[in-house]
């Protein structure tokens, strides 16, 4: 077996990018600044191309086809103006008056000279400075056209520049940041009528910082290892900076470093099934939004769409439209970070991770002229704010049931939709945005996802927190003693050890198999319907190291939140609408049941019931059925339809 330190080592593309950040960082050889004289500046303001008028009428197109979409979107600016903001998980946090640079929760301000105090993220001003809101003022000031809304984005944008200098401060620490900044900035100054139409000084300032922003990206792309979604928020930075800024010098070589930069890199971190190597599903799904919309930022300027990141989006498009679960949302492998480029929709704040896929699907149906299935006129709206108009319904390819580079798959019968993940450490084996998730899985009945992954809580603000989430135990899936599949590493939050060594994973109409292999344990687990309302999964693990030696076996189901009900060797969902489920053992087990922590939207700790079977040593092979049932059940009538069913395990 490969020592997992030889498997962590970066892949040989990867090195040239290393000694290259290397070279920047240690001995400040970096790209030189492209400077922007006056006179430059005065010319590109008058060739400037615009396409402020485009979207004026997309808005008009918004507002006759989605007027209860509208409606919302005004509420939601009226609540901005008010001071109240919608966060990463967080709904109506009071910011008045803003402070670009504070914790929202713990009131930690970063510009202090000591540490961060307990529980204080930076993604949290960090998600503020991204301006998200910006947008949402200016696609109220497009539909209504009533001042108001641009007098906020002119305050704000002047209160930004005033209180965050070039290169100062924690919004100048990573070129992502900058970048995701400066596309919501641009997409704000085009649905308010354009630059021109802002005040004078204002557009110097903006002009000036735009130009810095575009340079700072440029000086410190993110090319240490391990390489990941970042990069490619960086490339996409370049490009729309870079085709905003044309006819300028300087803007030429942004766009067409950027765009080298992203197809090289979607190369290297997209496989050929389409999806991400980050082992996260939601970054899956921001790398398609960032590619899909930049791919339309430049179309929608006048030029060709290169040909290769067509592809790439295609591909991706594809893996997010098969993934899709019936509740409308992506599984959740993985972190989730509730991470957006630009959103448009006027319901964020009720999205199961803060994200859009059929948003996301939509447009790029629309752009690129792919089929992706049915798409509702609701959840287009990205489509009519960007295209005018909502993608053609029209259905897509069946899709692959196992993505093979992402290890991930799914599979479907009359009553049960499940999608599995076989525990690929992702990033090359680095493991940044991976869980020990290996054989784990979601399941929806119907509409309804029942059975779900924990999420990610937070990164830096909570590291237990983390660490707990991001655990074998926080899973659909099973483990000996309190071992993990993969280590983690004690201070390194962005990593796992990638010990676990996928051996098989495949999937039929019948059912599916996966083998695992870590330090301490082999692990293979079947899943086989047995009928329309059954799922039999069978697991066998055998010890491997002296660690897992007599100890006894723990098999984890986490049910989304809602009341759970436990028997003997069972345990019943208590949902008042739609189906419901029961997990019951098929041999003698403990069964317990605890409150844990649940967030799949980012920093928003929910609870949910976690289920955990113990077995004693010597129990190799366990089993459990899964049954969807109609209505409430009570405990008797639960245990009266299993042991008809099934007998007593006891």
């Amino acid at each position: 077996m490969t020592p997992s330190w030889v498997r962590q080592l970066p892949p040989a593309w990867a090195w040239a990018g290393i000694l290259q950040h290397q070279l920047q960082y240690r001995f400040g050889l970096k790209p030189k600044a492209l400077n922007v004289t006056a006179s430059e500046r005065s010319h590109w303001q008058s060739q400037h191309q615009s396409i402020a008028t485009a979207l004026a009428s997309n808005a008009s197109v918004f507002q006759t086809t989605l007027p209860s979409q509208t409606a919302e979107l005004i509420q939601k600016a009226d609540q901005i103006l008010q001071g109240q903001y919608d966060l990463l998980g967080h709904l109506g946090v009071a910011l008045d008056p803003l402070n670009w640079h504070q914790d929202f929760i713990t009131k930690y301000d970063w510009r202090s000279a000591g540490p961060p105090t307990t529980g204080s993220d930076i993604k949290r001003p960090w998600e503020l400075s991204r301006c998200h809101h910006l947008v949402t003022l200016a696609q109220a000031f497009a539909l209504t056209q009533e001042p108001r809304y641009a007098e906020e984005i002119v305050r704000q944008l002047e209160d930004w520049i005033t209180n965050n200098p070039v290169n100062t401060g924690i919004h100048w620490r990573n070129p992502m940041e900058v970048s995701i900044r400066s596309a919501n900035w641009l997409m704000a100054l085009e649905l308010c009528g354009g630059i021109n139409t802002f005040p004078a000084p204002l557009q110097t300032r903006l002009f000036n910082t735009l130009v810095a922003n575009a340079n700072f990206i440029y000086q410190h792309l993110e090319l240490a290892w391990p390489r990941t979604n970042h990069l490619l928020s960086d490339a996409c930075g370049l490009i729309w900076l870079g085709v905003y800024f044309a006819p300028l010098p300087a803007a030429k070589t942004w766009r067409d470093y950027g765009l080298r930069l992203l197809t090289s890199e979607l190369n290297k971190q997209i496989g050929a099934d389409g999806c991400a190597y980050e082992g996260s599903s939601a970054y899956h799904l921001l790398d398609t939004e960032m590619l899909v919309q930049t791919l339309w930022w430049v179309h929608s300027h006048g030029s060709e769409m290169p040909r290769a990141l067509v592809e790439h989006g295609k591909a991706m498009l594809s893996a997010c439209a098969t993934l899709l679960l019936p509740d409308g949302a992506l599984p959740v492998f993985g972190d989730s970070d509730s991470g957006r480029w630009v959103p448009l929709e006027s319901d964020r704040h009720t999205l199961l991770t803060r994200q859009d896929p059929h948003g996301v699907l939509g447009l790029g149906s629309g752009l690129l002229d792919q089929p992706l299935g049915a798409v509702s006129q609701q959840r287009q709206q990205s489509a009519i704010w960007l295209l005018g108009k909502p993608a053609e319904q029209r259905p897509s390819p069946k899709g692959t049931l196992v993505f093979p580079n992402a290890k991930w798959g799914l599979l479907h019968n009359a009553s049960f939709s499940l999608a599995i993940t076989a525990g690929n450490t992702g990033t090359a084996g680095w493991g940044g945005h991976g869980h020990n998730d290996a054989l784990s899985f979601e399941l929806c009945l119907g509409k309804k996802r029942v059975l779900v992954d924990a999420g990610s809580g937070n990164y830096s603000g909570q590291p237990e927190v983390r660490n707990q989430l991001r655990s074998t135990a926080a899973h659909n899936t099973a483990q000996i003693a309190q071992l993990e599949q993969n280590q983690l590493p004690e201070r390194e939050l962005f990593r796992l050890n990638n010990d676990v060594v996928i051996e098989e994973f495949e999937i039929s109409q019948r059912g599916a198999v996966g083998r695992i292999r870590t330090p301490h344990w082999t692990h293979k687990r079947q899943w086989q319907f047995e009928d329309a309302q059954t799922l039999r999964i069978t697991d066998k693990l055998s010890q491997r190291s002296t660690n897992a030696a007599s100890a006894d076996t723990y098999v984890h189901f986490h049910f989304a939140p809602g009341a759970v009900v436990t028997g003997r060797y069972w345990a019943c969902s208590q949902y008042s609408q739609g189906q419901n489920l029961i997990v019951a053992a098929m041999q003698p087990s403990s069964v317990t049941s605890q409150s844990a922590l649940y967030a799949p939207a980012y920093d928003a700790l929910d609870k949910h019931t976690q289920i955990t079977f113990a077995y004693s040593s010597g129990n190799e092979t366990v089993a459990h059925v899964l049954i969807a049932v109609d209505g409430v059940l009570s405990p008797k009538d639960v245990e009266i339809l299993l042991e008809t069913k099934f007998g007593s395990p006891a």
